[in-house]
């Protein structure tokens, strides 16, 4: 069997310093070290799929821990120097500064490394490795963001095998020693250092035949015509279940949890399509934005899937902040029971359609209620019935998303949406609207996702196709 791990930057730059060398040094590792790609899967384990069991990711990791073959992108060298206050600066001394150097390898955005190996793994182990790559948010320093994907067929390319070492030719790299140990690959760098040790323990120096930088940057090809990101798919993880009724605490926590992370990526600026407001804090129109909305997709009223839909397109730096949640914190007065965290990964980000959703972004003529819809004004009972204002609201609702086709209402008298929380985090519960629950049926067959009235962008107003 062969094993490939792809590793991609989207954005076309790799931050990683070599071992036994200094930052200011100017140098790059590239390849980058199966020492440290396993590594990486480690962390990965531990923090965004603690639940993958042991007995199943260590002999998987074991196996990798064999050098394997390598496909690399052509890729350019370069510095940026930027001078620092130095630490006389916070005692009044003006004038002097810290020179850092950051080096890093410029690859066409997309492209990156590949591992290969001539492996055996069992069903259950392809299924844990595919999670971990898929969860790998960087590969590198942390400005390194990557997207890692796992298949099990041998491409075509000019691999690069291990060398004899005893030649002295190549590029050394970092690979485990065998036997694996894991203790050994999980030392600390502090921990190391402090031994004085001129290379990890647990580890092995191998070399590969690596061509040298470019001159000038990579070839410039123009680019496939691609749609843009439209949604993401999270798995959502916790030893206390949340409630389908907590749908808005979970899609506010999400919300500002990845606006947390963009803010920190870029210098506290906020993303348009993930906060729903332009520079100046007025609201985006046309719901373009951002729509955040968890799902039960196995039937047992349990949250498990969050999805983040933006019809406009969500740009790398938004896919870049969403892959840095990890863990969704909830507070005291959120009322979701006796959670008090739960564990996020990203599983894949493109078209709904892509992504298995199938059910949100199918193609129908009558679509029903989910979650409860919440009207967007209020009902004047002497002014019209209460009939012709709900035709009324979902009109308004349906033109705003560029939906004009006729339809009728069928109101669902039997569901109660009672048990639902229609407020948000910071309201009380007088602020719940009320919520109704009905079938939209249209004349001509309309294309999903389909989320009306208040609260839509939180998972409220949501409608999946009659296709029966």
């Amino acid at each position: 069997m062969t094993v490939v791990l792809d590793v991609r930057y989207p954005l076309g730059y790799v931050h990683a310093t070599p071992w036994g060398t200094h930052v200011n040094e100017g140098a790059v590792e590239w390849p980058l070290s199966p020492w440290r790609l396993l590594r990486s899967l480690v962390a990965t384990w531990r923090m965004r799929y603690p639940d993958v069991a042991a007995d199943i990711v260590l002999p998987t990791l074991s196996t990798l821990a064999a050098p394997p073959a390598l496909l690399l992108a052509p890729r350019t060298e370069a510095s940026v120097r930027t001078y620092l206050p130095s630490e006389n600066h916070r005692r009044g001394i003006k004038g002097e500064t810290d020179l850092l150097v950051d080096a890093f390898a410029a690859v066409a955005p997309g492209t990156g490394i590949a591992y290969r190996w001539d492996i055996d793994l069992d069903e259950a182990q392809q299924q844990a490795l595919s999670e971990l790559a898929a969860g790998l948010p960087y590969l590198g320093r942390a400005e390194s963001l990557c997207d890692a994907t796992a298949y099990f067929d041998d491409p075509a390319g000019e691999w690069q095998v291990p060398l004899p070492d005893s030649d002295g030719s190549g590029v050394r790299t970092l690979v485990p020693a065998l036997p694996f140990d894991l203790d050994q690959l999980c030392l600390s760098i502090r921990a190391m250092r402090e031994a004085g040790r001129l290379h990890p323990p647990g580890a092995r120096w191998v070399r590969y035949e690596v061509p040298k930088p470019m001159r000038g940057g990579p070839p410039r090809r123009r680019p496939a015509k691609i749609l843009p990101t439209q949604a993401a798919r999270f798995v959502l993880r916790s030893r206390a279940p949340v409630s389908v009724s907590q749908t808005v605490v979970v899609a506010e926590v999400m919300r500002a949890a990845a606006m947390s992370r963009y803010g920190r990526l870029h210098e506290g600026q906020a993303s348009e399509m993930l906060a729903g407001k332009n520079a100046a804090g007025m609201k985006l129109l046309g719901h373009r934005h951002a729509h955040w909305i968890p799902l039960d997709l196995d039937g047992d009223r349990l949250l498990d899937t969050l999805v983040v839909w933006a019809p406009g397109g969500l740009s790398q730096h938004d896919i870049a902040s969403l892959r840095e949640v990890r863990r969704l914190h909830f507070n005291r007065g959120d009322n979701v029971g006796s959670a008090a965290s739960m564990a996020i990964g990203i599983e894949a980000s493109g078209r709904l359609i892509d992504l298995g959703l199938s059910i949100m972004s199918a193609r129908a003529r009558s679509w029903r209620s989910v979650t409860p819809f919440l009207p967007q004004r209020h009902h004047h009972a002497g002014r019209e019935s209460f009939d012709a204002f709900l035709v009324d609201c979902v009109r308004r609702e349906l033109v705003a998303r560029g939906v004009h086709e006729r339809f009728s209402l069928e109101l669902d008298r039997t569901t109660s949406w009672g048990s639902f929380r229609r407020y948000r985090r910071a309201e009380r519960l007088i602020k719940a609207r009320p919520g109704r629950g009905f079938t939209i049926h249209f004349d001509e067959p309309v294309s999903g996702p389909l989320c009306l009235g208040q609260l839509s962008h939180f998972g409220m107003g949501r409608f999946e196709p009659c296709l029966r």
